[in-house]
């Protein structure tokens, strides 16, 4: 009778897996991922986004806004500024306008023409008129062509609206040709004005 024996093998050790490690692993993973996720709401176009990048994009976010808040705030000043000047200008174009219309009558000008008119009322006197719009005052001066001198003749009579009134006695001036010039004054300041035809003096 034979017996056979049977050689049981050798049992391999048993390898215990790492639980709590993966296990810690897959818990820090899953943090990880959900701080990605919530990051990642916030990333105008990259994601996912660390805190580095997250501080970057609100910085460059912020820069734009400013920047785009003052451009708005600045076309608001201009426009108002602009207007406000347009405004201004038309206001004052205006008030000179009816001023001018008011004290020009013949001209649209602060400075108006004067018209010069010769009576001889006697041998060498003459009486000199003169058609100035508004003036307050007047003074007559002769220039002598000969000589190149202006002489003063005197204060201008009014003799009633716009019209003026001077009578010039030549006995004391020597024969030649004499321009008439008037010296205005009106309620803007003092300007001049001469005939355009010379007066003949005999």
């Amino acid at each position: 009778m034979s017996t056979s024996s049977r050689t049981t093998p050798p049992k391999k050790p048993v390898r215990k897996r790492a639980t709590r490690a993966r296990g810690s692993k897959k818990t820090s993973s899953l943090s990880s991922a959900r701080t990605s996720l919530s990051i990642m709401a916030l990333s105008p176009y990259r994601w996912p986004m660390d805190a580095e990048r997250l501080a970057l994009q609100t910085a460059r976010i912020g820069g734009f806004a400013f920047v785009f808040l003052a451009l708005v705030f600045t076309y608001n000043y201009i426009e108002t500024t602009a207007t406000n000047y347009i405004v201004e200008a038309t206001r004052v174009a205006n008030v000179a306008a009816v001023v001018c219309a008011d004290d020009c009558k013949d001209r649209r000008s602060k400075t108006p023409n004067a018209q010069f008119t010769y009576q001889e009322i006697a041998p060498g006197v003459f009486n000199i008129l003169m058609d100035v719009p508004r003036a307050t005052s007047i003074e007559v001066f002769a220039f002598e062509t000969a000589t190149g001198e202006y002489h003063r003749l005197g204060e201008a009579i009014a003799m009633g609206e716009d019209r003026w009134k001077f009578t010039w006695n030549t006995e004391a001036y020597d024969t030649g040709d004499y321009w008439i010039k008037a010296l205005v004054q009106n309620r803007h300041g003092m300007y001049d004005r001469s005939d355009s035809e010379f007066l003949s003096v005999e």
